[in-house]
């Protein structure tokens, strides 16, 4: 039989999986997308090594500009200045000038006053000395009329007292509290005494010559509690100096001595303290220093085989300035407190002053400057338009604060 055709059927066509067509898409897409962020992370990474390199570079480029600028700085020796600024006053003709806390003490026989490195006036105190001598320590000083009676204690405030002594002033210093010691002249019975700032007697000792010298250098302490006297004592025409330390803090000491030791062929005319543990005596021949704060022993002794022109010290360090022997010229010196010789120096030509501020030793006679630092470098060598009667550094890069007859000026190293 003939299969009869169905006309009714049909063939259906199938519609396209639209679920898969998306996932294909979304495959798809992300493939691109990795593709892309794979590129990306490249660039950041490509951009993150450029500016670590770039980083690198600059890093090593300030390094190099800090080291030379350092070195410069450090190790050349400039021979020119600058005037970075004047303080000029007609007063300032006939003063002495000692920096003083981080202010300049300008004093003459007329008065003393503090000035601020601007050249303007803090404090002043008028008096009538023949002779002035200054004495300074970090925050308290005292100035006396050399040969007269009269004293006057101050600090970075104002005056702090007034003292007049009975007999001539001889030799001074000051404790950091504004105790003084003297030495008050008289030919055969001199005195050492002790005041305080106000003018109160502490302490006298009168002293015999025949039998124990004539004292020729005082120094105390920073807390006033220690007291040393240099005695120079002549017997059968031998020389010797004989150092007393006195303790004034202690009890139940006798005649408040602690310490006392003879030199014999010795002449000791120069001593002081640094802080309250150590002193240090210097003699014709050698430098003896001292260790202790209640009963001061011999430390290091340190022989001098030349002849010693000027001694000068700052915070852990002492300094001398000696003439050579068999040759011109002068030998520049420095220790420590514990007797370490840390800077030496032959010098061609003389400065009439040397003083040290932070790790610089700087030496001026009339218009001429040199300036070493203790690593051995020379910082300055040259002339000022002025005569010098002080120096210190100031804040900046090679500026100095410079004092002279017409006044302050900031001067500033160029090359």
């Amino acid at each position: 039989m003939k299969k009869k055709e169905n006309n009714n059927l049909h063939v259906v066509q199938q519609e396209e999986d639209t679920a898969g067509k998306i996932v294909n898409e979304v495959i798809t897409e992300l493939h691109e997308s990795d593709a892309e962020m794979q590129e990306m992370q490249e660039k950041i990474k490509r951009h993150r090594r450029n500016h670590r390199i770039c980083v690198t570079v600059i890093a090593a480029a300030i390094v190099l500009v800090v080291s030379f600028s350092y070195w410069y700085i450090t190790y050349h020796t400039f021979t020119k200045t600058r005037i970075v600024q004047k303080y000029q006053e007609e007063q300032y003709h006939n003063s002495g000038y000692e920096v003083f806390a981080d202010s300049v003490i300008k004093y003459s026989k007329d008065g003393i006053s503090l000035l601020n490195q601007r050249g303007q006036e803090k404090w002043n105190q008028s008096y009538q000395m023949a002779t002035p001598i200054l004495v300074l320590r970090e925050k308290t000083g005292v100035i006396a009329d050399n040969g007269g009676n009269h004293m006057i204690v101050f600090q970075e405030t104002g005056v702090k007292g007034e003292i007049q002594t009975n007999l001539p002033i001889e030799k001074i210093d000051v404790s950091e509290q504004g105790i003084v010691a003297a030495i008050l002249k008289e030919e055969f019975s001199p005195k050492v005494v002790c005041y305080d700032a106000e003018g109160n007697l502490l302490a006298e000792h009168k002293i015999a010559v025949s039998t124990s010298g004539y004292p020729v250098e005082v120094s105390i302490s920073d807390d006033g509690k220690l007291l040393m006297v240099s005695y120079l004592k002549v017997e059968n025409s031998q020389i010797s100096t004989n150092v007393v330390y006195y303790n004034f803090g202690g009890k139940d000491i006798n005649n408040y001595e602690v310490f006392s030791q003879s030199y014999p062929n010795e002449i000791i005319p120069e001593g002081y303290f640094i802080g309250n543990e150590t002193s240090v005596l210097v003699g014709s021949s050698s430098m003896m220093i001292f260790h202790g704060k209640d009963k001061p022993q011999p430390g290091e002794t340190i022989t001098i085989e030349k002849k010693i022109k000027s001694v000068f010290r700052h915070d852990k360090y002492i300094g001398m300035l000696l003439k050579n022997e068999g040759k011109e010229g002068y030998e520049l010196r420095v220790y420590t407190i514990y007797g370490k010789q840390v800077f030496s120096e032959n010098l061609t030509k003389e400065y009439s002053h040397v003083t040290m501020s932070g790790r610089e030793i700087l030496l001026y006679n009339n218009n001429q400057l040199c300036i070493y630092q203790l690593n051995g470098s020379k910082r300055f060598e040259g002339e000022l338009a002025e005569n010098i009667s002080n120096i210190t550094p100031v804040f900046g890069i090679n500026k100095y604060l410079v004092m002279n007859a017409n006044g302050m000026e900031e001067i500033q190293f160029v090359k």
